[in-house]
């Protein structure tokens, strides 16, 4: 006596209720009929690109629901980026940080960014050193900020370019950076042309692409 093919009635009910948690994994399974033939899902296969853009699944890449879903977890995991350190840095490059209610402009971490390139660059120990006037909200960690110099009070409260040109010298006669990088936008550019005419050197305006020899503008 030949034996017969039961289906199991809560696997039945699961494909029929799409609200279940456990539908899309089975929906995309062939399963098998009273007569012992298997039987495909006839349906499109559905797959949504980044754009949230439904797309036909036609090699069934997307898994057995042929729907690619990413969970929360995943679409907010970042890479671990290695620890770096500079321990006893032979050399400074200093960045003016330009800050947007006290956090940190997009133009600055993309100087920050530049800073760093130039450090790894260079076979001594260097870090890049960033100079503050006011508060900051968040935290500098992972912005690129080996070294910070923040400095409040009242006479460096709202718009003070002299007090801040005076705060670029003496940072300039105690640590001699190798380079000075500032957003080169709003009160940060002034303020570059300012230490520039202070410390005798002309500021390279527009720069978007720097080397450790080569500089375009």
């Amino acid at each position: 006596m030949s034996e017969l093919n039961r289906r199991d009635p809560r696997l039945a009910w699961i494909l029929r209720n799409r609200l279940h948690p456990r539908h899309d994994e089975l929906n995309g399974q062939p399963t098998r009929g009273p007569t012992g033939l298997l039987r495909k899902n006839p349906r499109p296969q559905w797959q949504y690109g980044p754009s949230g853009l439904r797309r036909l699944d036609r090699l069934n890449m997307g898994g057995a629901a042929g729907v690619t879903q990413l969970s929360s977890k995943k679409r907010n995991e970042q890479p671990v980026l290695p620890l770096h350190q500079v321990v006893e840095p032979q050399a400074y490059i200093a960045v003016w940080l330009q800050t947007s209610g006290g956090r940190l402009t997009s133009h600055c971490k993309d100087v920050l960014g530049q800073a760093q390139q130039l450090a790894v660059a260079r076979e001594q120990s260097t870090a890049v050193l960033g100079v503050l006037c006011g508060e900051l909200k968040e935290s500098v960690e992972g912005a690129g900020i080996d070294r910070l110099l923040q400095i409040q009070g009242p006479e460096y409260d709202g718009y003070q370019p002299e007090a801040w040109s005076q705060l670029c010298t003496q940072v300039e006669t105690a640590l001699k950076p190798l380079y000075w990088l500032l957003p080169d936008s709003g009160e940060s550019a002034e303020l570059g042309r300012r230490l520039g005419v202070a410390l005798g050197e002309r500021p390279a305006t527009g720069v978007w692409k720097l080397e450790a020899d080569t500089l375009l503008a």
